[in-house]
């Protein structure tokens, strides 16, 4: 199944600049149970179990989690700053600054940021430092 055309977003007010550094403090900040009611989490607990034994699995999955949201951070910072892969523009539209990424998609993603926006779009939280994705 295949789509022409689809799109990720996050966006803020313009006239704003989010709050990048409480954002990835309040990543860091994540307990074990938040990162364990993100719905990446099972995807990377299946990635990162080191051991039969289920706590020391949820440990190294909720590290591995914490990593890649804190990575997926980063790269949107970058890109948000304004450098942007081919497929990621930095648009204004009303008195948002918007990112927005995508492309053709056959059943996978169309990209890398497409990833990052979706996964990091889902901290909950991220809304009080300035930051909308739905």
């Amino acid at each position: 199944m295949g789509m022409d055309l689809l799109l990720n977003f996050v966006w803020a007010d313009k006239d704003k600049e989010p709050d990048w550094d409480g954002a990835r403090k309040y990543i860091e900040d994540l307990s074990a149970t938040d990162l364990q009611n993100h719905p990446e989490f099972e995807f990377h607990l299946w990635t990162g179990a080191i051991s039969d034994r289920e706590d020391i699995a949820d440990l190294e999955a909720g590290a591995s989690l914490r990593n890649h949201l804190l990575e997926c951070h980063d790269a949107i910072k970058i890109a948000w700053d304004g450098d942007c892969d081919r497929a990621t523009f930095n648009l204004n539209i009303g008195k948002y600054k918007v990112l927005v990424t995508g492309g053709d998609s056959w059943g996978d993603s169309p990209g890398e940021m497409f990833n990052q926006i979706q996964d990091w779009g889902n901290v909950e939280g991220l809304p009080k430092f300035g930051f909308y994705n739905e």
